[in-house]
């Protein structure tokens, strides 16, 4: 008898390993789709709570979701059945806009008028508090007699807000205060000038 040859793996020893991988992306794929049919169910929920008073925005929800099941990973047959699934909703979704037309167009057109309030509010909301700092830089440059600079932060004032009567009379304070001033500069000049030349 010769020497043994060593054993060499056939074809039938590479099966094992093979069957592993297989059930190993198997596995994934099972992951995946509960993974996929998890977050289907969550956006549908989510679409029929936006129905009522955003149907537009479950629309959107589902065409998202449709777009990401297409290109999940998953297998073909799981696929089309959630894609089947996403247009029956998005069927249902878009019959109940049509059915509720009048009521969606009028809560829409309500929406956007209160949106529209709440802006208008918080540029008002804004002005006043620009206005407010405004006057109070107004107010401590009269402290400190800086009368021309006090005048030019009173007009950006009613630049701001014209119909607003407080602006008007900044405005009028500043110049009366300058012109006092400047009176009173004079009078001092004049009465200066007199003692001198008495003198």
């Amino acid at each position: 008898f010769g020497p043994k040859r060593p054993r060499t793996a056939g074809p039938a020893g590479s099966r094992p390993a093979a069957s592993a991988m297989v059930d190993a992306a198997a596995a994934q794929q099972q992951v995946l789709l509960r993974q996929i049919l998890a977050d289907v169910a969550h956006q549908e929920s989510n679409a029929q709570r936006l129905r009522e008073n955003d149907p537009k925005a479950a629309v959107a929800l589902l065409e998202e979701t449709r777009q990401k099941v297409g290109s999940s990973g998953i297998d073909p047959a799981s696929r089309d059945q959630l894609l089947k699934r996403l247009d029956r909703s998005l069927a249902d979704t878009q019959r109940f806009i049509e059915e509720n037309r009048p009521r969606l167009e009028l809560d829409e057109k309500n929406r956007r008028m209160r949106e529209q309030i709440e802006r208008e509010r918080d540029v008002q909301r804004e002005l006043r508090e620009t206005i407010a700092t405004m006057v109070e830089e107004y107010n401590r440059m009269l402290r400190e007699e800086r009368y021309s600079e006090a005048e030019v932060v009173a007009k950006r004032v009613q630049e701001l807000d014209p119909d607003n009567p407080i602006a008007r009379q900044l405005v009028i304070n500043a110049k009366l205060f300058f012109r006092n001033r400047s009176n009173y500069a004079l009078r001092n000049e004049r009465e200066e000038r007199d003692r001198k030349s008495v003198g």
